[in-house]
């Protein structure tokens, strides 16, 4: 995980830290998510795709492919939780810790899940994984960043007002 300010207000760094020491443990269920609903949809199709096949073979993952997705809904949890850390009544560093780490994970769980029922996004994770630093699966990687803006609008249009008003000055 890159840890930078995504948005104005982005300043949780005790929350950026749980996301980054996080990270290792999550990115590959951006991969496994959509994975398995590929192969079992194959699978009840009776159906073998090429991807199907290749899907197969996988097994090690370069992070590097899925780390912008990982970090883009990083960035959207931080977003949408800017008070999540106001409404902790305890003043124990660890308590904190471990409450923000239990919200990352019950979002970052759900979302992927999400994400890999959106057919364009779940063939995009996929084709970046398969076909990792290649032309096809840098395409990839660029379609999953296309397909994250729309649907992360709010986010995407505070990153938009925070270089629009930052480069005002110059």
């Amino acid at each position: 995980m890159i840890v930078g300010t995504k948005f104005p207000g982005d300043d949780d760094e005790i929350l950026k830290k749980v996301q980054h020491d996080c990270y290792w443990g999550y990115v590959s269920y951006l991969f496994e998510c959509p994975k398995e609903r590929y192969l079992r949809a194959a699978h009840f199709l009776g159906v073998e795709t090429e991807i199907s096949q290749d899907l197969k073979k996988v097994s090690t993952l370069d992070h590097r492919v899925l780390q912008a997705t990982h970090d883009t809904l990083a960035a959207y949890f931080r977003f949408t939780h800017q008070h999540l850390r106001q409404l902790q009544v305890s003043d124990d560093a660890v308590d904190q810790q471990e409450a923000l780490r239990a919200a990352w994970a019950d979002f970052y769980r759900s979302e992927v899940e999400k994400l890999a029922e959106d057919d364009d996004l779940a063939r995009a994770i996929l084709k970046a994984v398969v076909y990792a630093n290649t032309p096809l699966g840098r395409e990839a990687e660029d379609k999953i960043c296309g397909l994250l803006a729309i649907r992360y609008e709010g986010l995407e249009a505070a990153r938009r007002k925070s270089r629009s008003g930052s480069t005002s000055g110059r």
